[in-house]
């Protein structure tokens, strides 16, 4: 629900002390529909500077999250789950879950891979919870049950049991032509021999 995870952000701008805020959403399409929420109204008004991180944001725009926001502003970013390990950006004081992800499936029928939006684990929710107050004291607030809480798998099924293996047996054979035309490779190639 964009609305809430909006209203809950605004309620921690007022309520709670400086610190950035880190929201957990499960893709594209719900960072940025979060990000143009939050980023509405009088430019001159706002206090939030909202951040969107997925894997198609460029390098150097991710590098901006890492920045402290000017006086006055409050910095949230807005994630998929490739903020729970991958990265520790360390202001962040306050993590909104959604509880939710998108997963590569195999739909057996259609003989297809997906792109599945479905809830976390119970490992997801832990390392979501622990972005929260890396270097200080922070929260963590979940959109979700504790009924849904309990009934989370305790770990995510792993990649390999979720899409199918001859795609994996293709992409082990590619291998050993990538490497062979690495970019490295064709630089050393094309260099003089002494």
């Amino acid at each position: 629900n964009i609305d809430a995870i909006a209203a809950l952000v605004h309620h921690l701008d007022e309520t709670r002390e400086a610190g950035a805020i880190l929201v957990f959403m499960p893709g594209m399409a719900e960072i940025s529909a979060l990000h143009a929420a939050l980023s509405a109204g009088n430019p001159r008004e706002r206090t939030l500077l909202p951040f969107p991180l997925h894997s198609s944001v460029a390098s150097a725009d991710q590098l901006a999250v890492f920045r402290r926001p000017p006086a006055g502003l409050r910095k949230v970013v807005i994630a998929t789950n490739i903020a729970e390990t991958s990265i520790t950006i360390d202001d962040i004081l306050y993590v909104i879950d959604s509880g939710r992800a998108k997963e590569n499936r195999y739909d057996a029928l259609n003989r297809l891979p997906q792109l599945i939006d479905s809830w976390i684990s119970t490992a997801n929710r832990r390392q979501r919870r622990g972005r929260a107050g890396r270097v200080q004291p922070g929260e963590a607030f979940y959109m979700y049950t504790n009924e849904r809480s309990d009934a989370m798998a305790p770990f995510q099924v792993a990649e390999m049991l979720r899409v199918p293996l001859h795609e994996l047996c293709l992409q082990v054979q590619l291998l050993p032509r990538l490497l062979a035309c690495s970019p490295a490779r064709l630089l050393a190639r094309s260099l003089p021999r002494s």
